[in-house]
């Protein structure tokens, strides 16, 4: 005997087939542009500090990591991933990779669940126009492809902020069967909350939200009904502020830190326009000023009120996550040392990508809502266009890879090389196949702890004078200039002159290798022949 398919089960079969063909060319698309030129650009700082980190046994490591000023979950993320792996520029940034893989995919099943209805076909159709969308806008925008190119937890933070949000809207959806969504959304939370401090901002919306849907949503009409509907969430809330707990002396620890030196820009109007022009990658096509970043940001304002109008949960929702987080970074900012740069705010941008592709959705003709997609789409397009070429171009650049080859190569026995400074330091040491031959100039309580001391050992410290004795005849040292907008160089004491320099065009600055030897007498001279 044999039953049919019910009408219900046959959308949901023919959804769920059609959803896939859509992911497989998003993903072949997200996974091709970040994997453009992956090993042929230098390391920042920032990456080589994360693989300086994870050098460490895990005991050490655990106890640098407060003095960073970010949480530790990346770094052990980023061991583990070394541990199976491997440690070459390739493997370690094919993590970031992944990760913003993912975050394009959790991006399309977000937008998919929170605006879908079962058994409705329009809604249907619609959950998947946004999230076909909102997930190829996110894989041809530039700022999601840089940062999956980056050994950092940006990436990690972004996949976390969209997954959390997909498994909280599941449990909303499922009240009867979302047990398992909690959980999942739990563990998310929790890892998004260790892998970056400004989580705690979407994490604060997803809690107000739900607590505010679970509220209004009850079936029960008596308040101590509406109380009880409460209990997943009170649960929830209790285990994220429970495993996170142990860490606040960490957190408040680094945030004295930060108060006290850390580098940044006060907030003014012209900070918050770059920082929001950054965001939205508008310096690849040369309209990068504060200007047009202020500009952005009333279009966005106003987009976001507009989205509002649909008064659906989760336009609520999406528009809570996509301003609340960058408001509250600005009232921080302006109450204590400034925190708003564009590389935190990724985790609300990434809302803004798909409040957009709801908005385009509700165009009410067909031909204008494909036209206006299409629009949209070349011109992220153009702009992942601009990566290319930019990253390219890095790409052909000799930098701190060369260097250090040549210094390598180079050098006579026992020979060292000093660095000007702590950040160039992590990058030459990550390339660097010899150990005990690169060191810092001066020692550790002469830099700021933002130059990466917490990832350099007591012994990697060396001033000239202090390696400089009768049995050396010649020392390298590692130099930058347009580095910051200034000149870094390492101070050679009396005695010395400089027998050669070599420069090297990084994308971030040149670096400039010099050799000096111990000057001799007239009558005994020295005559360096290296090239």
């Amino acid at each position: 005997m044999t039953t049919s398919e019910s009408p219900q089960n046959q959308i949901t079969s023919a959804s769920h087939y059609s959803t896939l063909w859509w992911l497989i060319p998003i993903t072949v698309i997200a996974v091709s542009l970040r994997m453009q030129n992956l090993s042929d650009v230098g390391y920042l700082f920032d990456e080589s500090f994360s693989l300086q980190m994870v050098e460490f046994p895990l005991d050490e490591m655990w106890e640098r990591i407060p003095e960073d000023i970010s949480p530790p979950m990346f770094y052990l993320l980023l061991k583990s991933w070394i541990g199976l792996f491997g440690d070459t520029p390739f493997a370690t940034r094919m993590l970031s990779v992944v990760l913003g893989t993912i975050v394009v995919l959790g991006v399309y099943l977000f937008a998919y669940e929170a605006y879908r209805k079962l058994g409705d076909v329009s809604s249907e159709r619609q959950a998947q126009y946004i999230a076909v969308t909102a997930s190829l806008l996110v894989a041809l925008c530039p700022l999601h492809i840089t940062f999956a190119q980056r050994i950092r937890m940006y990436s990690f933070g972004t996949a976390l902020a969209v997954l959390s949000s997909w498994f909280l809207f599941r449990a909303l959806n499922r009240p009867k069967t979302g047990t398992r969504d909690w959980v999942c959304f739990t563990l998310t939370a929790i890892l998004f909350i260790y892998t970056h401090y400004f989580g705690m901002f979407t994490i604060a919306v997803e809690y107000v939200f739900a607590l505010g849907y679970l509220f209004l949503n009850s079936p029960e009409k008596k308040m101590a009904g509406r109380l009880k509907h409460l209990w997943p969430w009170l649960i929830s809330v209790s285990a994220v502020w429970f495993i996170w707990s142990p860490w606040i002396p960490q957190f408040l620890y680094q945030r004295s830190h930060v108060n006290q030196t850390f580098w940044s820009s006060p907030l003014t109007w012209d900070r918050f326009g770059s920082q929001i022009s950054a965001l939205f990658d508008l310096n690849l096509v040369q309209i990068g000023s504060s200007n047009h970043g202020l500009l952005i940001a009333e279009i966005c304002f106003v987009l976001l009120i507009i989205l509002l109008l649909g008064r659906r949960p989760a336009d609520i929702f999406i528009a809570m996550a996509a301003c609340i987080p960058i408001l509250v970074a600005v009232i921080i900012s302006k109450l204590s040392r400034s925190v708003f740069a564009f590389r935190y705010l990724q985790f609300s941008q990434i809302f803004m990508l798909i409040a957009i592709s709801v908005i385009l959705s509700r165009v009410p003709t067909k031909p204008a809502r494909m036209g206006a997609t299409l629009l949209i789409l070349m011109g992220m397009g153009y702009l992942s266009w601009r990566h290319y070429e930019v990253r390219h171009r890095y790409a052909l650049m000799p930098g701190m890879k060369t260097v250090i080859a040549r210094f390598e190569q180079t050098r006579g026995p026992d020979e060292k090389l000093i660095c000007c400074n702590p950040m160039l330091f992590t990058s030459a040491d990550a390339y660097s196949k010899q150990n005990n031959a690169i060191y810092v100039n001066g020692s550790a309580r002469r830099y700021p702890y933002f130059q990466g001391t917490a990832v350099i050992q007591e012994a990697e410290y060396l001033t000239p004078s202090q390696y400089l004795g009768e049995n050396i005849e010649a020392v390298w040292t590692l130099d930058a200039q347009r580095w910051f907008n200034s000149t870094w160089s390492v101070e050679m004491p009396a005695g010395w002159k400089k027998a050669g320099e070599m420069r090297f065009p990084e994308f971030y600055a040149d670096l400039i290798l010099r050799l000096y030897v111990r000057e001799k007498d007239s009558n005994t001279g020295l005559t360096d022949t290296r090239e």
